[in-house]
């Protein structure tokens, strides 16, 4: 069973093999917080008992390690309850052969070999500041609660891209993720969200930030990461042109 950290110390576990590239990643961690807690090793077995025995808030993982697979190691991470939304970052080379097996582990993001710095500080950056650093900023309400039997999951309300019910679930597609979450009612989410967040049908929530244009003929409204068109209900079509009349 994993030991539970102290205060609001936080760590994370640096999973690679060449040392050069771990102590460079290391290296622009500690630009952002030189009280942070890092475990690095090059071994997947080292990384298991450094994961079982301390509160590892993000973990870095190479794919290709001596002792076995990053891929492999992030889904024994996964089946752990502790660590089922803890942020998982993959280091690899080739993300399109990888690209099945991220997502089936809920890969919080990529860095690319070989690395370039300005793209490895911004991810590090985001967990850093943007995930490890939520505590800070609670009173500014910017993270969405979920809960999940004995655990909170907190999604930085920013990221979310729309929430939608389904076969008596809701979906929360953001931008890293889709999270499948408890039966509860959109009205209840609603109250939970800030003013950017509208219904446009009896079953979605859309985050104002991400609509690129509506289309008013098909009833549908669409996104700017390009993802599949969200449907506008009826009832809901004199609201949503009333907010969207520049952008049609």
């Amino acid at each position: 069973m994993c030991k539970k950290g102290s205060g609001n110390l936080k760590a994370v576990l640096f999973l690679e093999d060449d040392k050069d590239q771990r102590n460079y990643l290391v290296d622009i961690a500690r630009r952002y917080d030189a009280d942070l807690t890092i475990h690095q090793t090059e071994l997947v077995s080292t990384a298991m008992y450094m994961a079982m025995n301390n509160e590892i808030h993000a973990f870095f993982i190479d794919v290709v390690l001596p002792d076995g697979n990053g891929i492999d190691f992030a889904r024994k991470i996964r089946s752990f309850e502790q660590y089922q939304f803890t942020p998982i970052v993959f280091i690899t080379g080739d993300i399109q052969r990888e690209l099945e097996a991220f997502r089936e582990v809920h890969c919080y993001d990529f860095i690319t070999k070989p690395y370039h710095e300005k793209v490895v500080e911004e991810t590090l950056q985001k967990i850093l500041v943007d995930y490890l650093g939520m505590e800070k900023r609670d009173a500014d309400n910017k993270f969405f609660d979920l809960e999940f039997k004995s655990q909170t999951h907190r999604i930085n309300i920013k990221d979310i891209i729309y929430f939608e019910r389904m076969n008596r679930k809701i979906f929360i597609k953001t931008l890293y993720e889709e999270i499948m979450y408890k039966q509860t009612s959109l009205s209840q989410i609603l109250e939970q969200l800030p003013a950017q967040f509208m219904q446009i049908h009896q079953s979605i929530i859309v985050n104002l930030n991400y609509v690129e244009r509506i289309d008013f003929k098909a009833n549908e409204l669409h996104l700017k990461n390009g993802g599949a068109p969200l449907p506008v209900g009826t009832s809901f079509r004199k609201k949503v042109g009333e907010q969207f009349s520049d952008i049609r």
